[in-house]
């Protein structure tokens, strides 16, 4: 089963608190690593596999277990890869993927102000463009703040 984009995001997310719990040591991809992650995808269907050697073939490593043992790979993040297989068990399936994923919200599109509203007044602005300052007018300069010197001041 392929997993889409959006399952592999929910996956991911639920795997974002779980803890690692098959290690991929010095011994490499071994019968026992294999069984050891088979037997883990049985009893939670989402499970963490932490490279601690081989982290330069890691993406190799992953996608072979994944096959040998019929997993999905969902992500792989530095060190860690996380796999996803329904349990062949009916009762302990957990139904990670079965919950309905909530609907996409639409985007909201900002209304513009209208002509002559009280934003367009304030700023002498509209539609992107800079306030216009009126010929020979005087405008005051804003002066800057005293600082402070010395503990009593």
């Amino acid at each position: 089963m392929m997993l889409t984009s959006r399952q592999r995001a929910r996956l991911a997310a639920l795997a974002g608190t779980l803890d690692p719990i098959v290690h991929l040591g010095k011994g490499g991809l071994t019968d026992a690593v294999k069984a050891r992650l088979a037997t883990a995808l049985d009893d939670h269907e989402l499970v963490k596999l932490r490279f601690v050697d081989f982290q330069g073939a890691k993406r190799a490593l992953a996608l072979d277990l994944a096959g040998s043992i019929g997993a999905e790979l969902v992500r792989i993040i530095g060190n860690v890869a996380v796999f996803w297989r329904e349990s062949t068990v009916p009762e302990r399936r957990k139904g990670l993927l079965d919950e309905e994923l909530p609907p996409e919200k639409p985007r909201s599109i900002r209304k513009k102000p209208e002509a002559g509203s009280k934003d367009d007044r304030k700023s002498g602005a509209g539609k992107g463009k800079p306030a216009v300052r009126k010929p020979g007018a005087k405008y005051k300069k804003k002066k800057a703040p005293r600082r402070m010197m010395g503990p009593g001041r």
